[in-house]
């Protein structure tokens, strides 16, 4: 062979990851050497053979001595044993293998396998120098499709057609330039299981095609991923079942690999989009420039998409994302993963909720920076000289009760900021911060509100020195650009709005229920549970002092406070989780793994598809047709309730009154199937009977505020029910809640959002049936007494008990 065939000769890189042990790769390199000259000899191809330890703690001292000999015995081969001291997964070990020796044709191994030879290995190499779009051949005997029910493989068969197909990678020749061209590997499909199918649907999504051919050998299946502990195995195969998933949902539904990945991002909070394009922007980092253009992302702001993601990326701004699908046309889209579905009152960091719901990897140091470059790119001229600080205390969205701050707290933020010892440069949409609220500033003001491009306010608060403002777009800019921050959050635990805790100084009430934006699993509170919204003005001056004062001299916030009541929401979420019917076995029974939940899901699907013709199946498919619809009956009857219970945003006073406060158990009217009497303020109830029931006199209000606070306890475990209605109508289960009690006591307020001018009725079951309740409720609001007292003696005379007389003489 001369020196020209050198130059021109192909690669074949032979890739190989261990981890549980040397026995499996002592038994294939025992023959693996004679195999690849045998079948290679012919196809003039270079062989490197990369071996990676994938377990640190592995004892490779005489498969070392192996390699040595073999590189000694074999000038046609070389072979590298590498070691980095750390496991790099599946999917990552082998792009690694790649990275470290390009190669024309890339062959992966398991080391569980034993071949008797590599004779197929002619013809795979011939096809591929032929057929410039086969991007890669896997063995016929593997499993070579996959059940769109849990992304599993399997085979189809004359009851089964399932049309997206993989290759497996136990086994598999890949051709080395398409490789590079789809990106290899996903490295978000963490450890093992799901990436073979993935690296499958990139290639058909690129437009090459994949084939199998007869590849005679021996598998000790999946002796590496069974060595882990189970609860590791369930963890790893449940992720990486949902990134794949995530990946490529429509393409499960249509049964075709799609052209386009969709990263439905719209929304109208500027703040929400621009934490969302960070991590959208990552996935662009990570990926070769060949595979963006299979990406979409649909935005409010076209022009905050352009500062952040590279010009060629494709972006479209769809209000309506069925109009972009449609534009698409639905065998195009690969996945649509949409953040306007995310409930962002959930006790998470905003970035950790979105990169993870949109299946994203999170922005890291480098990716950050690069924006914060991008951000600070165009600065309009009267500001380039000198140091300046940016004030936004904007806030104008709709129902985001407590979130923005009150006028009054507006003045006295504006009263300190003599403190930044700057220039001021006001911004906001509107001409929101008028001279009125900052009459004592003594320093130079710019006022740039509403005459910003979004380009222009985004450069102005990234090229500031300090930022004074509240949660919003400019403050999560800031964040980004590591501007140092003094911010207000209201209800809105600063925590899970924080990119970086050193640089931001939160300006809060000293209140317990600080952060109740996140007490509940559905989406925020419709309004304030104290009725007053007392986070948005009840600030104390020292603290508003020391949040701008901590900021300019650079001395770092105290968290502790903070963390503790965060963590008092993130305990009562997980809570809710455990009493969740559908939840609360899935996050705390361990006896049945998810693994082995999902395998015997698989099993009783394959049995089913085999048992039943077409016909049936079709048939299983209308029933399944049928219960979609109910479904979206009962959905369609929450929205109507949910709409009417929004309906008490209206009534929400702003200003500031007391709440009157009266003890039910004065009020007691009836009581049925059971005994209900008082003892020092606490109604005791014992029943033998079903349905037991306590009634109280007639409320009347004469302001818009109206509720119930109960805290019970019973014995044996039950539900408390409370009804409502309004004048002489009847009780009904729609007006209505259930508590669960136990022995320990449960808490709960209820606010009324009916009918005001008439007396309003309540009505307790505290039981389904025997029992005996503890319970103390108090009637909250705004109380009419004279109105209640005139009721009361209606109803006290001529028979009033001692009771009703003592009742009527203290509200007299």
């Amino acid at each position: 062979m001369n020196d020209a065939d050198k130059i021109f000769k192909e690669k074949l890189l032979v890739s190989i990851l261990i981890f549980s042990g040397t026995e499996n790769i002592d038994r294939l390199l025992s023959k693996l050497p004679e195999n690849l000259l045998s079948a290679c000899g012919d196809l003039n191809l270079e062989i490197e053979v990369i071996i990676r330890k994938n377990n640190p703690n592995l004892d490779t001292i005489k498969l070392e001595g192996i390699l040595r000999a073999l590189n000694e015995t074999n000038e046609a081969i070389s072979f590298l044993l590498v070691d980095e001291g750390t496991n790099s997964g599946f999917g990552r070990g082998h792009n690694l293998n790649y990275r470290a020796s390009p190669a024309d044709y890339l062959f992966i191994l398991n080391d569980d396998l034993d071949m008797p030879h590599l004779d197929w290995m002619r013809i795979a190499v011939r096809r591929l120098r032929e057929e410039k779009k086969l991007a890669m051949i896997g063995d016929v005997s593997n499993p070579n499709a996959i059940n769109p029910f849990f992304a599993n493989g399997t085979f189809p068969d004359q009851h089964r057609n399932f049309t997206l197909r993989y290759a497996e990678a136990s086994i598999l020749l890949v051709r080395g330039a398409a490789f590079e061209e789809i990106g290899m590997f996903d490295e978000t499909i963490a450890w093992a299981m799901g990436e073979d199918s993935d690296l499958s649907f990139k290639a058909q999504q690129a437009g090459y095609y994949i084939d199998w051919l007869s590849m005679p050998h021996r598998h000790f299946r999946s002796t590496s991923f069974n060595s882990l502990p189970q609860y590791q195995k369930s963890s790893v195969l449940e992720h990486n079942r949902a990134r794949l998933l995530a990946k490529w949902g429509n393409s499960f539904d249509t049964g075709t690999p799609g052209k386009y990945e969709v990263l439905d991002i719209f929304s109208d909070g500027l703040g929400d989009m621009f934490c969302a394009l960070l991590h959208v922007k990552a996935e662009f980092d990570r990926l070769p420039r060949t595979v963006h253009d299979h990406i979409v992302v649909n935005v409010a702001n076209e022009t905050l998409a352009r500062i952040l993601l590279p010009d060629h990326a494709n972006i479209a701004s769809e209000r309506d994302v069925n109009v972009l699908r449609n534009k698409l046309s639905n065998n195009e889209v690969a996945s649509l993963r949409s953040s306007r579905t995310i409930n962002y009152a959930l006790p998470y960091n905003i970035h950790s909720l979105l990169s993870g719901a949109l299946s994203l990897p999170f922005a890291d140091d480098k990716t950050l920076a690069e924006a914060a470059a991008a951000l600070k790119s165009v600065l309009p001229t009267k500001l380039v000289d000198g140091d300046y600080c940016v004030i936004h205390l904007e806030f104008e969205r709709e129902n985001h009760h407590g979130r923005g701050p009150s006028p009054q707290l507006i003045k006295a933020i504006l009263a300190n900021a003599g403190l930044l010892n700057c220039k001021i440069v006001l911004i906001g949409k509107n001409r929101l911060v008028t001279p009125e609220f900052h009459p004592t500033i003594d320093l130079e003001i710019i006022d740039l509100q509403g005459k910003t491009s979004i380009r222009e306010l985004i450069s102005v608060v990234a090229n500031a020195k300090y930022m004074l403002g509240i949660d919003s777009f400019p403050f999560h800019v800031a964040q980004v650009a590591r501007v140092p921050t003094a911010a207000f959050f209201g209800s809105v635990s600063p925590i899970l709005r924080v990119l970086h805790e050193n640089m931001v100084w939160p300006i809060v009430a000293g209140l317990d229920c600080l952060g109740c934006y996140h007490d509940q699993i559905e989406p925020g509170a419709p309004f304030c549970m104290k009725m007053n919204e007392q986070c948005t003005y009840d600030v104390s001056e020292s603290n508003i002092e020391n949040a701008i004062l901590g900021m300019v001299k650079n001395t770092l916030y105290d968290w502790t406070r903070l963390k503790i009541l965060l963590n008092k929401k993130t305990a009562r979420f997980v809570e809710y989780q455990k009493f969740h019917p559908t939840s609360r076995e899935q996050l705390h029974n361990t006896v049945i793994p998810n693994q082995q939940i999902s395998e015997l899901v698989y099993e009783l699907t394959d049995r089913i598809s085999q048992t039943y013709s077409r016909h049936l199946s079709g048939s299983f498919v209308s029933q399944l047709q049928k219960e979609n619809d109910r479904m979206r009956g009962l959905l369609l009857d929450a929205q109507t309730k949910i709409g009417s219970y929004e309906s008490v945003k209206t009534l929400v006073p702003r200003e500031v009154e007391k709440l009157d406060s009266y003890s039910a158990a004065e009020l007691i009217w009836r009581r049925t199937r059971c005994a209900a009497y008082e003892d020092k303020g606490e109604i005791i109830c014992d029943s033998t009977k079903i349905d037991p029931h306590v009634e109280f006199l007639p409320i009347r209000v004469k302001g818009l505020r109206f509720g119930v606070s109960i805290a019970a306890k019973s014995h044996p475990h039950g539900s408390l029910k409370l009804y409502w209605k309004a004048g002489n109508s009847d009780y009904t289960e729609d007006d209505s809640f259930t508590m669960d009690l136990t022995e320990h006591s449960s808490s709960r307020v209820w606010w009324y959002s009916g009918p005001i001018d008439r007396p309003i009725h309540i009505r307790i079951d505290p039981s389904e049936g025997p029992g005996h309740t503890k319970m103390t409720v108090k009637f909250l609001g705004d109380l009419d007494r004279d109105a209640m007292l005139q009721s009361l003696k209606e109803v006290a005379r001529p028979k009033a008990s001692d009771r009703l007389k003592g009742v009527l003489k203290r509200l007299s």
